[in-house]
């Protein structure tokens, strides 16, 4: 991808090839049939950090907020 503009009085060019950028193994994907996501680029792998560690903040705040406590709590009374 060739990209090329003007940000702020700056030029800038970007020039991103994919099949050309450093891979790093991800080592839960190992057993995927599929080899095209046993590598990710750099920039997936920071996408990826970035959005699992905001998902699992958001996950615990859900399952320690008050209503959720006590939805779990009647669950288990009727499930015991």
């Amino acid at each position: 991808m060739m990209e090329s503009g003007r940000k702020g009085g700056i030029k800038w060019k970007l020039n991103y090839n994919c099949k050309a950028s450093l891979k790093v193994d991800i080592p839960w994907r190992r057993k995927q049939r599929a080899s095209r996501n046993k590598q990710w680029e750099l920039d997936h792998l920071y996408h990826a950090a970035i959005v699992y560690k905001n998902v699992i903040a958001y996950r615990n705040e859900i399952l320690n907020a008050e209503y959720i406590k006590k939805r779990k709590t009647f669950i288990f009374k009727i499930f015991p």
